[in-house]
């Protein structure tokens, strides 16, 4: 079905802002102000044309055609759109007359190339000039420029409901001015487009010369039986296009037809009858000797011809041999290695051998012993060994922040075994509060410790403020200070005691549960006050002993008047009998008493103990792991490759081996090679056509393992860091959207069939609409998309849910396809689902402007029925008017056009917004239901 669509577009014959809008017929605009509190009224000149002697080409928004274009279709006039919305009327010395029409200072002017017409420098001329001159004739080649303020308008987008600009002409992004050129075209001519002033002034600044006044209006040329034989016309700006042949967009659409693929379309044979090698042999007439090979593209639901088991069981047994002859003669210790074909895979699977049935993975097998899918691999070997230097070329430029990490990564190593072995000697075997206090700068950014009691750390604090918080932290600085061992307390102690004292130390620490008591910990070899917590009655007097290199320690704990003081250690050997106080010790003990009597001391000593350092040592020295910390703060520096090809066992500091990748769509590659291997057939499509395929998922990852397994090969040889693991091809068609560019998932990653590993959140196989002809080759801008059918009576028609493409490519000459997120059963539709249709729409952001193909004049052609009907014959009363006829008339006498009954408010050559609404060319689409291009089941014609 053809449809037309309305853009929700406004017209307007001119637009002047601010004070502009007031100039008067002689070119001057009165503004008041206050002077000294008193309303002055001043007249004020406007600049006029001869004042411009060069426009901003930022201000040209898009031209129509692009230049260079070489089959503009020869019935639409050309266009140059501005963003200023009041750009053509900016510097025109007039207001608009009571038909709201303003002649616009530029003109857009279009020439026939041929002896006579030239664009040329001149010396002491500031612009590019036109000059026209026989055998060219300037009359029939420039337009009228006493109707130029027809061909000149403004564009507003409104929003729906709106009858007026509104807020719309404020906001720069949906508005713009747009100058016409009303030339009549003819098919296969070339043209130069000029942009020129349409004021004599102007046109006298721009050649170099004295201009007249201001606000005068005399035209830069004349017209018609008036027009001179010679111009010359300065140009603001201009490019040059080609029409081509008479067809249109409407004609063109209006050709394409919704067709089932022909049965000859989708494979190739592949005959295997002698391979060589050693493989079977089979008659061409054999079972077997015959494959049929699938493209990239294939029919809807078309599945590979069989293979008849007898000679695929033999073909394929031979066949593994001879793939695994180089890693079973090298098992048996041959002398000379064994060159056999290549294992496409063998690095990502980790596999250097094959197996016929049974093999993990399994895509590694059915890709190396299917000749279809082997073949597919090997067209991708030799995508790289066509590009080889290009892609390496690139794999280089991506490998250098890698060489810098790798140098990086190996002063790591050497750091890593420096400080481990630093680690071992000394901080593994530090006392529990030595080592809390020598790592105590480093407290602040480690992670807290579970407590003993089973209470999980603060998420919120660091060991710092876990100790801090802690009632069994180190004794205060001052403390530890004092009591150190060369400190003024122990200096004190008798000369001769201090060996001895020495040899008396506590254990590093230790934790008892007695009876009647909880935990009880020495927190500090030289703090010797014990913290506890009472669970019964405090006795007056506790030993506390602990084992320690064949002694028995004891430690007493006396109350004096319900406060807990220190005692004293003492040893003996296991069994004998207690040796007594230790007079030394005792001597040090008053001095440290003396001393802890100054100091304030708390009120309750039944303290709850939160943690042991005990408990402490092994989360601290984890934590304090060269062989954790130094890769955490390397691998934090180190920007890695977005394919990662390290398996959790390997080391963290290992260097990086590069897997460059290569965003490239490489269904351009196979298209290269031959456009036979995308779909098969392909000549067998009628000019013309609209019809649906289906990705082949199973070709499409065979071609790309085979691609980067020719690229590790390269790169290998070429001396590239990498393993030849990495996946270098991510992306086989060429994505409408970024997210989509990587099609396949990495293949050392691959755990299933070939055909199904894609990237997660990629369908396996995607339905794509293909579409043969001329269409979308002169309109490479069409929009093509789907729509959710729904139900009109009994009637299917397109709703308001939409798809958009997921890639789109292209065949030469003529052939374009867009992929899709929808299978066979969603686009068909049933009984209870009517499915989807495929939509072809002219482009509706870039308006178009013109009037039909001629099919006759006035006097033979039926009435128009509405302005989109309007034709250039139209125009002409006559077959003699029609050929002496070079551009739409605005006015003067005109054809009866009065059988076009809307809208009614338009008039021809009212204005230029009328003007513009009568040649505006509706967008076309038409919809196409994927019913009328797939084929039933069972009617697939062999595929």
């Amino acid at each position: 079905m053809a449809e037309t669509d309305f853009a929700v577009l406004q017209f307007l014959p001119w637009v002047r802002e601010s004070a502009a809008a007031e100039i008067d017929d002689s070119g001057a605009v009165e503004v008041t102000f206050k002077v000294n509190s008193e309303d002055v009224t001043m007249p004020m000149r406007v600049l006029g044309p001869g004042a411009v002697t060069g426009i901003d080409l930022k201000q040209v928004i898009r031209t129509e055609p692009r230049p260079s274009t070489l089959d503009f279709t020869p019935y639409n006039f050309p266009a140059i759109e501005f963003d200023r919305p009041d750009f053509p009327w900016l510097f025109t010395p007039a207001r608009a007359d009571g038909n709201e029409r303003i002649r616009p200072w530029i003109c857009l002017v279009v020439v026939r190339k041929q002896p006579g017409v030239d664009l040329r420098f001149n010396n002491g001329a500031l612009l590019p000039v036109l000059e026209i001159k026989s055998p060219a004739q300037p009359g029939k080649e420039l337009p009228d420029l006493e109707e130029s303020w027809a061909w000149a308008h403004a564009q507003v987008a409104g929003r729906s409901g709106e009858t007026s600009p509104g807020e719309s002409l404020s906001d720069p992004a949906l508005n713009l001015s747009r100058l016409l050129c009303p030339r009549k075209l003819e098919p296969n001519v070339d043209y130069i487009v000029c942009v020129t002033p349409a004021f004599a002034n102007g046109r006298d600044a721009g050649l170099g010369l004295p201009s007249n006044e201001a606000n005068d209006l005399t035209p830069s040329w004349s017209s018609g039986e008036r027009a001179p034989l010679e111009v010359r016309i300065p140009v603001y700006h201009h490019w040059e296009f080609r029409t081509g042949p008479p067809v249109d967009f409407e004609s063109l659409v209006r050709l394409l037809k919704a067709r089932p693929l022909p049965e000859e379309t989708g494979k190739r044979d592949l005959w295997i009858g002698r391979a060589g090698s050693g493989l079977p042999q089979i008659p061409p007439d054999g079972p077997g000797a015959i494959l049929a090979m699938q493209g990239a593209l294939r029919p809807v639901d078309a599945q590979p011809g069989e293979w008849p088991a007898a000679p695929r069981d033999a073909f394929q047994s031979k066949l593994g041999n001879g793939l695994n002859a180089p890693a079973d003669a090298l098992d048996s210790g041959a002398a000379d290695p064994i060159v056999a074909p290549p294992i496409y895979g063998r690095w990502h699977a980790a596999k250097d051998r094959v197996v016929v049935s049974g093999g993990e993975p399994p895509w590694l097998h059915e890709l190396n012993l299917d000749p279809r899918h082997r073949a597919a691999a090997g067209l991708g070997a030799e995508v790289i060994r066509r590009d080889q230097e290009s892609l390496m070329a690139a794999a280089w430029e991506q490998v250098g922040e890698i060489q810098r990490a790798n140098q990086l990564l190996r002063r790591a190593q050497v750091a890593r075994a420096v400080s481990t072995s630093l680690h071992i000697r000394h901080f593994q075997k530090m006392p529990e509060t030595t080592l809390v206090a020598v790592t105590a700068p480093a407290h602040a950014r480690l992670s807290p410790v579970a407590f003993s009691d089973g209470t999980p750390p603060s998420a919120s604090l660091t060991l710092h403020g876990q100790i801090e918080q802690s009632t069994t932290s180190a004794p205060p600085p001052p403390m530890r200070k004092l009591l150190r061992p060369r400190g003024p307390i122990v200096r004190s102690a008798p000369r001769a005691n201090t060996a001895r004292m020495a040899a008396l130390q506590p254990p590093p620490s230790a934790m008892v549960t007695i009876e009647g008591l909880a935990e009880l910990v020495f927190a500090d070899r030289q703090d010797l006050r014990v913290r506890v917590r009472t669970l019964g009655s405090t006795p007056e007097a506790l030993n506390v002993v602990a084992p320690r290199e064949g002694f028995v320690w004891a430690f007493t704990l006396q109350a004096e008047g319900g406060t807990w003081m220190p005692g004293h250690w003492e040893r003996q050997r296991a069994g004998e009998p207690w040796t007594g106080y230790n007079p030394a010790y005792l001597s040090f003990q008053a001095t440290a008493n003396a001393h802890e009597a100054r100091l304030p001391r708390p009120a309750d000593v039944s303290l709850n103990v939160l943690f042991t350092l005990g408990g402490l040592l092994s989360p601290l020295l984890a934590q304090l792991d060269p062989g954790v910390t130094i890769p955490a703060r390397v691998n934090a520096r180190i920007a890695r490759p977005a394919v990662s090809l390290r398996s959790a066992s390997e080391d963290p500091l290992a260097p990086i081996m590069a897997a460059p990748e290569f965003p490239r769509p490489m269904y351009e590659a196979l298209r290269d090679i031959s456009s036979d291997f995308l779909l098969p057939g392909l000549e067998h499509v009628p000019p013309n056509t609209a019809t649906i395929l289906q990705t082949n998922p199973v070709f499409i990852e065979a071609f790309m393992a085979g691609l980067s397994h020719e690229m590790a090969r390269e790169l290998l040889w070429r001396e590239f860091p990498t393993d030849q693991r990495g996946t270098y091809f991510r992306q086989f068609w060429a994505a409408t959207n970024r997210s989509q560019n990587r099609q396949i998932q990495a293949i050392h990653e691959w755990k299933m069939a070939l055909g199904e590993n894609p990237e997660p959140g990629q369908s396996q196989a995607s339905l794509v609409l293909l579409i043969r002809g001329e269409l979308l080759r002169r309109y490479p801008n069409t929009v093509i998309y789907a729509r959710k059918a729904v139900m009109s009576g009994p009637r299917r028609v397109p709703g308001p849910t939409e798809k958009y493409p997921l890639f789109r490519g292209s065949l030469e000459p003529d052939v374009t396809f867009l992929g899709f997120d929808l299978t066979r059963d969603e686009a068909m539709g049933n009984t209870t689902d009517p499915g989807w249709f495929f939509v072809v729409q002219e482009q509706p952001s870039a308006p178009r402007f013109g009037l039909d193909k001629a099919m006759g004049t006035a006097d033979t052609i039926p009435k128009a029925k509405k302005w989109s009907d309007l034709s250039w014959g139209h125009l002409a009363a006559d077959q003699a008017a029609f050929d002496s006829l070079t551009h739409a008339p605005a006015s003067g006498p005109l054809p009866d056009i009065s059988g076009i009954p809307q809208p009614p408010a338009i008039v021809w050559g009212k204005n230029a917004a009328n003007l513009a609404y009568a040649t505006y060319q509706q967008p076309v689409r038409i919809s196409i239901h994927a019913n009328d291009m797939i084929p039933a089941r069972g009617t697939e014609g062999g595929h």
